[in-house]
């Protein structure tokens, strides 16, 4: 049973021999463009543009679940077509908690939602942009794994809809067939990532052998594994136990960049045990993951880099005869997840820093 957002919804048009080819022609489009994706984004890409096309409509956006319990939101992720960049600009931006907005319907009744006039979605912040952009009607199906919703698909059109119950099941049908072909491509992509995993932990086992002392460790380690995993920052932080007070972490050296603010705030910080990112994997001896780092509110270099539009975190210790000699951290500006395989390859990467550390000439960084 679709939705609709008034109370008496009109009847529901016949469907036309002309439309059911079309809806039946959209579906196989779909198909074929998703038989070909190897990656959960050119998946939803192929999706988007296919049903956007093929129905003439002018705009398709997809919105991921991030977060848990009450934080939990839909957050824009991809878009196609074109409704304006006013629209655009606030879609950026937006995020609709489960049963608000035209996605949150979706995401709420875990079934299609159809709006024939976009104004009377008043608890959408992006109405009031789509009417002046032109916007008339919208469509909403949620996407689903696991048999749980974990993101939508929307679409817009700029003349009124009237769609009959043929073309609205061949859009849930639409849904299950990007539901099944995200399941597909994420699989993939985890078999991958965990061979990548392996593959990092063996170049830095590699490079690891070849370094002259314990900065030149530290220093193969961050490039290593910035770049094998596509991250944009990286630094270690030494832990500074000369001083008349407490130890501390202080900034030694990095990789990357996460723009100059970011780097000002670096150079001059010093965290405590158990503050921060970097304070939190030293006080807990393990791995520290953020997801969000505007989450992260005792952390003086937090603001910068969210300003940079860093939005992911973690940070571990580098441990030598049951101490904390140092941690290391990396940044990334979308937002990660962090697979078991991620999580057991940083921490066998920081153990073999310790190991080396260990073995090294020089303590010294």
């Amino acid at each position: 049973m679709f939705t609709r957002a008034s109370r008496r919804p009109a009847p529901t048009p016949t469907r036309t021999v002309a439309e059911a080819e079309a809806d039946l022609r959209a579906v196989v489009a779909v198909v074929q463009a998703l038989s070909s994706a190897s990656d959960p984004e050119t998946a939803i890409d192929a999706a988007l543009e296919a049903v956007r096309s093929h129905f003439g409509w002018a705009y398709g956006s997809y919105w991921r679940i991030e977060g848990s319990g009450p934080s939990a939101a839909l957050h824009f992720a991809q878009e196609t077509g074109d409704a304006g960049e006013e629209f655009r600009r606030v879609t950026l931006a937006a995020s609709f908690r489960q049963g608000v907005g035209l996605s949150g319907r979706a995401w709420a009744s875990r079934d299609l939602v159809f709006v024939p006039d976009i104004g009377e979605v008043t608890d959408c912040v992006r109405a009031p942009a789509a009417q002046r952009a032109g916007v008339k009607s919208g469509i909403c199906f949620p996407i689903f794994e696991d048999g749980q919703v974990v993101a939508t698909m929307d679409f817009f059109t700029t003349s009124t809809l009237t769609p009959c119950a043929g073309r609205l099941g061949a859009l849930r049908s639409v849904g299950v067939l990007v539901s099944q072909a995200l399941e597909r491509t994420r699989e993939q992509h985890r078999q991958r990532r965990a061979a990548q995993d392996v593959e990092a932990v063996n170049t830095v086992l590699r490079q690891l052998a070849g370094a002259q002392d314990a900065g030149a460790a530290v220093r193969a380690a961050l490039g290593v594994v910035r770049a094998e995993f596509d991250w944009d920052y990286g630094s270690f932080w030494a832990l500074d136990t000369t001083g008349s007070s407490e130890p501390v972490l202080r900034f030694d050296q990095e990789v990357g960049s996460a723009g100059e603010e970011f780097r000002r705030v670096t150079a001059s910080a010093t965290f405590a045990r158990g503050v921060g990112v970097a304070g939190r994997a030293w006080a807990s001896r393990g791995l520290v993951f953020v997801e969000d780092l505007s989450q992260v509110t005792d952390c003086v270099r937090a603001p910068a880099a969210q300003r940079a539009g860093v939005r992911s975190g973690v940070c571990l210790p580098i441990v030598v005869d049951e101490q904390v000699v140092g941690t290391v951290d990396f940044f990334a500006t979308r937002t990660l997840t962090m697979s078991d395989s991620r999580r057991s390859a940083l921490t066998n990467t920081a153990f073999l820093l310790g190991r080396r550390w260990r073995a090294s000439p020089r303590r010294s960084v």
